[in-house]
């Protein structure tokens, strides 16, 4: 097997709930060549209409393999969580900080019901889209690597 097959696997595995690699990860496996080495990766990948992203998430750079084309079926089953999803990320980027629980809840109350913004928030925090620390949300690692949050915010502003 060779250095860009396994790179390749590398990425592909989750570590808990998060998928890929730390650049330190990467580092202590292939050396200082793992530029090149996902630089290959990324050429095997493309025909697989596949790429290798990079995310910054608390300081630690991150990589993994994901669709360069939107799939049609999303990882979030309803399309009001798709709406809460959306409303939480554009609001927490525009206040460019983490944003007290309050303030989401204020938010959301007024098109959702309690019941069903509590669930879905409960979920995104489980599956990484959206972060809780001490009463404060900001934005998950899978908001990072799936959302494309300026389009987001145009689209919403347009």
């Amino acid at each position: 097997m060779d250095e860009e097959e396994k790179i390749i696997k590398i990425l592909m595995l989750r570590r808990h709930r998060v998928p890929g690699a730390t650049r330190k990860e990467l580092l202590k496996k292939f050396g200082s060549k793992y530029e090149e080495v996902l630089d290959g990766a990324r050429k095997r990948l493309e025909p697989l209409g596949m790429e290798i992203r990079e995310i910054e998430y608390k300081n630690v750079k991150r990589y993994f393999i994901c669709f360069k084309e939107i799939r049609e079926k999303s990882n979030i089953p309803r399309i009001d969580d798709l709406a809460i999803l959306a409303a939480c990320i554009t609001y927490i980027n525009a206040k460019k900080e983490k944003v007290k629980k309050e303030e989401i809840e204020n938010l959301l109350k007024e098109k959702f019901s309690r019941r069903r913004f509590e669930f879905t928030i409960s979920r995104l925090i489980r599956t990484g889209y959206l972060e809780e620390e001490e009463g404060y949300f900001s934005i998950g690692w899978r908001s990072l690597a799936e959302v494309d949050i300026n389009q987001l915010n145009k689209l919403i502003l347009s």
